[in-house]
């Protein structure tokens, strides 16, 4: 079960929208951490995800299981004006001058809903359906004020694999085919063997 790659797609699937305007499309790793904040509004608007875990595995068969997974995806953007601002948004004689939030989740709803993100190379999980929205951030910084937005994502992952599978996944070894063998009968100043044998295994 390759987590990574499923992160991946849906990176990837965010990507594909071409959404000019998303600066940062990123794997969540502690951005919101109070060193890293900072740092990290600078790259606003932008858009993270993360795996948050899985469910009970349900058997299907003698080697087949189905494991409920929820990925979360999180969206951020800034505003010099102020909080609703983040949120909704600024357009300036009809142009968007600057991006909210809620524009990013639809962006992010339009890229994985009911997408099982197999055209980006990812096989075996179901197509995704959307979960809970929660609220992050919605505050004033020093420099600017912000909002970010988390929501989840459910899919279900197919495993055909059993443990005793990695031994027939696994490289074979190369077989030992002579060891050789030295005999010391008596003690000797020098390193010198006795006496050797050269004995040949077989496979």
């Amino acid at each position: 079960m390759n987590l990574s790659i499923i992160e991946q797609g849906i990176k990837d699937a965010i990507k594909a929208l071409g959404r000019e305007y998303i600066a940062s499309i990123e794997t969540y790793g502690g951005d919101f951490d109070e060193d890293s904040l900072p740092k990290t509004v600078r790259n606003f608007p932008a858009v993270w995800t993360t795996f948050q875990g899985s469910g009970k595995p349900e058997h299907l068969s003698a080697n087949r299981f189905s494991v409920p997974l929820v990925f979360v995806t999180l969206v951020g953007a800034r505003s010099l004006r102020n909080e609703e601002a983040t949120r909704h948004g600024v357009e300036v004689d009809g142009q968007s001058f600057s991006i909210g939030t809620f524009q990013l989740l639809q962006d992010v709803q339009l890229a994985l809903l009911n997408n099982n993100l197999k055209v980006y190379g990812v096989c075996g999980i179901t197509p995704f359906t959307m979960g809970k929205i929660d609220k992050v951030f919605d505050k004033r910084t020093q420099g600017a004020a912000i909002s970010v937005f988390a929501q989840q994502w459910h899919t279900t992952l197919t495993i055909k694999k059993s443990a005793s599978d990695h031994d027939i996944d696994a490289p074979e070894a190369d077989w030992m085919q002579k060891v050789n063998i030295d005999y010391f009968f008596k003690p000797s100043e020098d390193d010198n063997e006795d006496a050797s044998d050269l004995v040949l295994l077989d496979k």
